[in-house]
């Protein structure tokens, strides 16, 4: 349990105290170890379903086609039903509304922004309050774009960040975790939206509403800060450090005139793996603003930017979607946005799908569904293209190249 005070303190009365929190009114601090050796143990909320055995798939998935079948999965006897849909059903009506940083779940119109307390120190606890707001109606905020796992790909959940009154514990990847201390401010707080935090990613069906609004998060924001790990952000040599407040800023078309090729070169920056990821091109292309900090610099990308070409070598292909950086959306269809992202990668394969939905797509009864396989998802994802797109090209794409045996062809 996140919440470390004693069952009987109503009024907290919180402060730092040997790099820790300490409650006056109940004489208690959170264990962090003991916390993280605790959540060791706890199945990852993002744990997929097995794909379906041949012959018992049982598509209820897209509404755009199969329609809204999953009211009558819910309605069917139980013998009817193979224990992988049962136990992605329970999973799903089991969430928890009692986490003490999580008071109720969002519905599809709301989001929450994290609003980080100030501090001179950076050895000082990361605290900070979340908000809960209607997405057309709440104060400025930013967003930031990351690696979860960082270019080392560490998940493990074992930094604290604290939130509320309270101090709850969310403990978080050492990636995120430095995200936020390189982003909290000194003397004022900072107001912006992070998914790990501002998600309860215990809960999927919470989850499922907030990621087809992460398309109007970013294009509403402020700006997005891109973070790309402590290696990259913190200068080396290029200048003193002692009593510079702020980065020099400039546009990236000045990122090679400006840092040494002995530091990183623009190839090398578009190698990490952070490009790699599906979540970051609908965060990149609809924000209005990009911040790029890297050795000491900020660069910055916005509308109208005359971007310098993003290709690192002559064949290179993986990134294409660059060119529609900071242009808001990109109407184009499903089938063309799988074409020009399918060399990016997801912790969960089935984002390779649900992360681009937020590109300037309209398909209402087009929508994530977390309770479902892998195989469900990308089986279903063909039928949208063939019946609603009538994409037939498609089913002559499969050429049998890098193929997953357990998929159709």
């Amino acid at each position: 349990m996140s919440r470390w005070h004693h069952p009987s303190c109503d009024i907290p009365s919180v402060f730092v105290q040997a790099g820790l929190p300490y409650c006056k009114s109940c004489g208690e601090s959170p264990d962090i170890n003991k916390l993280i050796a605790d959540q060791a143990d706890v199945k990852p909320p993002w744990t997929i379903p097995p794909d379906e055995k041949p012959g018992e798939l049982r598509l209820r998935w897209p509404a755009s086609v199969i329609g809204n079948s999953l009211t009558e999965i819910r309605n069917e006897t139980p013998a009817t039903i193979t224990n992988e849909q049962l136990n992605g059903l329970n999973s799903i009506h089991a969430s928890s509304f009692t986490h003490p940083v999580y008071k109720r779940r969002l519905s599809d119109t709301e989001f929450r922004i994290l609003n980080i307390s100030p501090s001179l120190d950076e050895r000082c606890p990361i605290h900070a309050v979340l908000g809960d707001y209607q997405i057309d109606s709440c104060p400025e905020y930013e967003t930031v774009s990351y690696c979860w796992g960082g270019e080392d790909g560490d998940t493990r959940q074992n930094r604290p960040i604290f939130i509320g009154d309270y101090w709850d514990v969310l403990l978080q990847t050492r990636n995120c975790w430095s995200m936020v201390q390189y982003i909290r401010l000194e003397s004022q707080n900072r107001l912006i939206w992070v998914d790990a935090i501002c998600i309860n990613q215990c809960d999927h069906l919470e989850k499922e509403t907030q990621v087809p609004l992460m398309g109007q998060i970013y294009w509403r924001c402020l700006r997005t800060i891109i973070y790309l790990g402590e290696e990259v952000v913190k200068p080396k040599g290029l200048f003193p450090t002692k009593g510079r407040l702020y980065p020099k800023r400039h546009d990236f078309t000045e990122f090679e005139d400006l840092i040494p090729k002995s530091l990183m070169s623009r190839e090398q920056l578009f190698e990490l793996h952070y490009f790699q990821r599906v979540w970051v091109i609908q965060e990149v292309i609809l924000s209005p603003l990009v911040v790029i900090p890297a050795h000491g610099y900020e660069f910055r990308v916005r509308a109208g930017t005359n971007l310098p070409p993003w290709k690192t070598r002559p064949d290179d292909i993986s990134h294409p979607w660059m060119d529609y950086a900071c242009k808001g959306s990109v109407y184009e269809s499903l089938s063309s946005l799988l074409q020009q992202t399918r060399s990016s990668v997801a912790t969960d394969p089935r984002d390779k799908v649900y992360g681009i939905l937020g590109l300037g797509l309209q398909v209402e009864e087009f929508i994530p569904d977390y309770s479902i396989s892998r195989l469900h998802t990308y089986i279903g994802t063909i039928l949208h293209l063939v019946f609603v797109e009538q994409c037939f090209k498609i089913l002559t794409a499969a050429g049998g190249q890098q193929s997953d045996l357990k998929f159709p062809s």
